[in-house]
């Protein structure tokens, strides 16, 4: 997306709905994934995310601005009840699809501004905090708290990437190259690998699409981050990381950078596996590295916390959207997965 449609589009959302202190865009519509020309680019949705910090009083304001962007239960019964819902059921987003603007078709998001650093900070969901794993173009910045949730979360995904893809050369020796694409790719299908929607509703090569179609923005958001943590070099030349085989040292190193509750699901999962209960955490912790067991077990707990997230949205999306919109949106989804997969056929 170039720069004056970007501002023309942050304009547009001004324009029409109430103020948040943080909103962003991403997806396909943003950053242009591969497959996508330009007349394809044009017809598919813009996905906004809208972080407000209190999320009764957005919906209040919304409501007497764009009240046919609800379903008609939820206009009856007013912001009260959408709130409640949003705030009642995880993952805590409501989404309004198939939103009508002059010259493009949106879908957004609203979630609240705490919700939103707990979800950066623990990965209880990782609805949200999957999507900022990614490129996104922020419409405004972030307060300090929220800004250093979103840092650590970036971190904490590189660091499951290092733990996931050196878990695969576990059993080589010596450091070991790694191209920057499958680097990213690492990253981008922590929050696809599980997802419901990946078996029949999403492009099959999304991960590989996605990191294609934005290497340089990949690069921006992720090259400080792996320059600053232990165990890993860059090739300039070669455009390649060299991680080194799995050390004890360092895998515990990028194990404690992951969300506190998600290390304690995998040295729960761990204790349970190896019928060691009463194991202290850090006794399990080098248990579970020693063993090389780490990696198996971070990527059952990841794909655990991506599919019964998903499972929640796809089950509130008829009730927050409507039974018919709902079906026309994934509709949508299921057409652009046969027109790839009969793409990739020709």
């Amino acid at each position: 997306m170039e720069k004056e449609e970007k501002e023309m589009i942050t304009a547009l959302l001004s324009e029409r709905f109430p103020k948040t202190d943080f909103s962003f865009l991403y997806g396909s519509r943003v950053f242009q994934q591969v497959g996508y020309n330009e007349k394809k680019l044009k017809k598919s949705m813009l996905d906004v995310i809208f972080c407000p910090k209190n999320v009764y009083e957005w919906h209040m304001e919304n409501m007497k601005w764009n009240s046919k962007d609800y379903v008609t239960w939820l206009r009856l019964f007013g912001p009260q009840l959408v709130t409640k819902i949003q705030q009642s059921f995880r993952p805590k987003v409501l989404f309004n699809a198939l939103v009508k603007l002059p010259k493009l078709t949106i879908k957004y998001g609203v979630i609240g501004e705490d919700d939103l650093v707990h979800d950066l900070l623990s990965w209880d969901d990782m609805y949200i905090a999957g999507r900022m794993h990614k490129p996104i173009h922020q419409i405004c910045r972030p307060n300090g708290m929220l800004r250093a949730a979103m840092k650590r979360n970036v971190f904490a995904a590189a660091a499951a990437s290092l733990l996931l893809l050196s878990g695969r050369y576990s059993g080589g020796k010596g450091p070991h190259v790694i191209e920057e694409r499958k680097m990213f790719e690492s990253i981008t299908g922590i929050s696809y690998v599980g997802d419901v929607r990946m078996s029949g509703f999403e492009n099959p090569r999304k991960t590989q699409n996605i990191v294609d179609g934005g290497l340089q923005w990949f690069r921006r958001l992720y090259q400080p981050v792996f320059h600053s943590m232990p165990g890993i070099e860059f090739d300039e030349d070669k455009r390649s990381w060299t991680i080194q085989t799995w050390d004890p040292y360092f895998a515990a190193a990028w194990f404690r950078m992951l969300p506190q509750p998600m290390q304690q699901q995998v040295t729960e999962t761990y204790r349970l596996k190896c019928h060691q209960i009463s194991t202290s955490d850090e006794r399990a912790i080098h248990e579970m590295i020693e063993s090389l067991m780490l990696p198996r077990i971070l990527q059952e707990r990841l794909n655990r916390t991506v599919r019964w997230s998903s499972i929640r949205q796809m089950w509130k999306a008829p009730i927050t959207n409507g039974f018919m919109k709902s079906m026309r949106y994934a509709g949508r989804k299921a057409w652009k997965f046969l027109s790839t997969k009969r793409t990739a056929n020709i």
